[in-house]
């Protein structure tokens, strides 16, 4: 990033805070970009960054990361105290990276990576509205205090989940709950009952609409269903 362009682009990035370096094929961050202390925005999307920059961590200041489109399969952001944003789709990774740090977290988006276990460290975040897993290959969601997630929607689409832990029922703010095409066979009663969710989908599990609509709890659940949907118009 050395050319007459790129310092202007710098120079504006120090004034307004925000830096896009999107879609450049870059194998790694230009260093002249962690010089900017005051950055709360970087946009590094769609390039072929393998490795996680360790310029990083002095960003304390950094309120919203995309990096997704990438091939990192470690992402470090425990640093970053200030993040409400982390769009770390489409990549490698494995596992939920450790986010104790990140208690100011609202948007979440680790959705088409490899990661196989939904982890505690997600209920621990207490501003946390939007998680998406989508497109991973979950197979285990950790049941031990899960009724401390705080995400009013959660996007567990196309894994492979065949069970739903019953404590999801205690999440006080959780309204949507997509699961199409995981490996479940049922939704359980006492979240179809008991829960705050409105709003449920589904499609492509191992149960038919019908069958979901005679399973015990649902008729409960249809009348937050039809409630929400009332306050809504």
């Amino acid at each position: 990033m050395g050319n007459k362009g790129s310092k202007i682009h710098l120079e504006t990035a120090q004034k307004t805070g925000v830096c896009t370096i999107a879609n450049l094929k870059l194998e790694e961050i230009p260093p002249e970009i962690f010089k900017i202390s005051m950055l709360r925005t970087l946009d590094a999307s769609n390039n072929r960054l393998a490795r996680w920059p360790s310029g990083i961590e002095r960003m304390g200041m950094m309120m919203m990361l995309k990096i997704g489109n990438n091939r990192l399969t470690v992402i470090n952001v425990s640093m970053l105290p200030k993040l409400e944003t982390l769009l770390a789709s489409n990549n490698i990774l494995t596992r939920i990276p450790d986010l104790s740090q990140c208690k100011n977290l609202k948007t979440l988006d680790l959705s088409n990576n490899h990661i196989k276990r939904l982890s505690s460290c997600i209920y621990a975040l207490p501003q946390l509205d939007a998680l998406n897993l989508e497109k991973n290959k979950i197979s285990e969601i950790e049941e031990n205090g899960i009724e401390n997630l705080k995400c009013i929607e959660i996007n567990l689409n196309q894994n492979q989940i065949g069970k739903l832990p019953s404590g999801l029922k205690k999440c006080e703010r959780l309204k949507v709950l997509r699961v199409e095409e995981n490996c479940l066979a049922t939704i359980p009663s006492d979240i179809l009952q008991e829960s705050k969710i409105s709003v449920i989908s589904a499609d492509g599990n191992m149960f038919t609409e019908k069958e979901l609509q005679n399973m015990n709890g649902y008729e409960e659940f249809s009348k937050r269903y039809t409630a929400s949907k009332q306050k809504a118009e």
